[in-house]
């Protein structure tokens, strides 16, 4: 329902132009980085292992539907049947 921007550029600017935070929003998460080391950025905005498609497909299913739960009901309904969903 509101929340900081997470070190999400996107979310960012929509804080920034719109001047609040009060505004739903679906995460997918990636994941904890494979090493320590390892570069953030490139963990986040880089390729997916063909391997892990099928999760990937799940997890934008799982977004989309949230998402219309949220228009449909509210988003305490989708918070109960969506945050911390696992494939």
């Amino acid at each position: 329902r509101k929340g900081s921007d997470g070190g999400h550029n996107g979310i960012k600017s929509i804080i920034h132009c719109t001047g609040a935070d009060t505004f739903p929003r679906v995460k997918i998460g990636v994941g904890k980085k494979p090493r320590p080391d390892y570069d953030l950025a490139a963990w986040v905005l880089g390729k997916f292992p063909a391997e892990d498609q099928k999760a990937i497909d799940k997890a934008c299913e799982d977004a989309v539907n949230a998402a219309a739960c949220i228009i449909a009901e509210d988003c305490a309904a989708a918070a109960q049947k969506f945050n911390g969903k696992r494939i």
